[in-house]
């Protein structure tokens, strides 16, 4: 089995507190399963948000998602396994933690359970699997490689050089 990898999006509700953002990253950089191979600071567009939640289109949470997302600077990245035998895409939804928000109170140590303030300000979004992992990182390239953890937290620029 090679490397996998995974698609995950940082939402505004994180970007926007710098001691949630630390945590984070800390999180993905101390993953024993997980490494960011890329990422970008961006701010989503109505037609990105669109395509990202397509799935949802319909819904009656579909309009809240799509204005939350558009709503301010994210970080989109892309996360690989750090071994063979990882699945990111599962490695990354672990972390994550439920998107229902009172199914994370037995989950103590998912970023959602510590740091989500709704079911829609949840923190961040990943993949369902390896399909829309190819979709959603379409909808956000480039995806420039990642230089050092430190171009996560700017906000000058969006990419690392």
């Amino acid at each position: 089995m090679a490397l996998s990898r995974t698609f995950g999006l940082i939402k505004p509700d994180a970007v926007s507190n710098p001691l949630v953002l630390r945590r984070i990253v800390d999180a993905l950089s101390a993953s024993k399963e997980l490494e960011i191979v890329a990422a970008k600071r961006l701010h989503i567009t109505r037609d990105q948000a669109a395509k990202l939640y397509e799935t949802h289109q319909g819904k009656f949470f579909f309009d809240r998602l799509v204005r939350h997302v558009t709503s301010g600077p994210s970080i989109a990245l892309l996360m690989q396994s750090r071994r063979d035998e990882v699945d990111a895409v599962a490695a990354w939804r672990r972390m994550l933690g439920s998107s229902k928000l009172f199914r994370n109170a037995f989950s103590e140590s998912s970023l959602r359970t510590q740091f989500a303030l709704s079911d829609t300000r949840n923190v961040g979004h990943g993949s369902d699997g390896l399909k829309d992992t190819l979709r959603e990182m379409a909808i956000f390239e480039p995806l420039p490689p990642l230089c050092t953890v430190k171009c996560l937290k700017k906000t000058e620029k969006n990419e690392c050089r």
